[in-house]
């Protein structure tokens, strides 16, 4: 294991006695259809990224009264359609100290007021979104099944191949239209 790989998996540990965030039971159907603030964590990677940024209003189809915000990396373009329905954070390396772990003025930015809901689209594990997933306080984090993210994520998807993220995505909004109790069309 490189040194980096244990300073992070350290910074992790700490950062979980800190704030206090131990895996809580909650009833997931109550939450789900009671949220108001989602943040979801777009793909990093361009590939992964333009396979799920057409599923976003989908999303605020489902909560469309939620205030609901993008994080996206500064390589990707985000439809000009979505400045007026979604606040948009731009995310880039500079945000992000030597070990990778977010700095403290984009989480700030991010959890100025709390968050219900975390929604990380990154098909694979990615450390910035887990420290990010880790302090936001959200009751409810959602992203891909990982061995090294499980931990950070309280509902966890495992779709068949990331060959087709799209579907993937398509098939977790399904389940959060059950839940929130608004039924979407496919």
């Amino acid at each position: 294991m490189a040194v980096k790989e244990i300073i992070q998996n350290l910074y992790l540990s700490w950062n979980r006695r800190k704030t206090g965030r131990e895996n809580v039971q909650i009833n997931f159907f109550d939450r789900l259809a009671s949220v108001r603030s989602i943040i979801v964590y777009l793909p990093e990677e361009k590939k992964y990224f333009d396979a799920v940024v057409g599923e976003m209003d989908r999303l605020k189809k489902i909560y469309p009264i939620a205030s609901i915000t993008l994080l996206y990396h500064r390589n990707n373009m985000i439809p000009t359609a979505f400045s007026g329905r979604f606040t948009l954070v731009e995310w880039s390396s500079e945000d992000a100290n030597g070990y990778g772990a977010p700095r403290v003025e984009l989480k700030r930015k991010l959890f100025r007021s709390p968050c219900d809901m975390i929604i990380d689209l990154n098909p694979e594990y990615h450390f910035f979104f887990a420290c990010l997933s880790q302090a936001s306080g959200a009751p409810i984090r959602i992203g891909f099944a990982h061995p090294q993210g499980d931990d950070f994520y309280n509902l966890v998807f495992r779709p068949k191949s990331l060959q087709d993220l799209a579907k993937a995505t398509s098939s977790l909004l399904k389940y959060l239209s059950l839940a929130s109790k608004v039924p979407i069309a496919e």
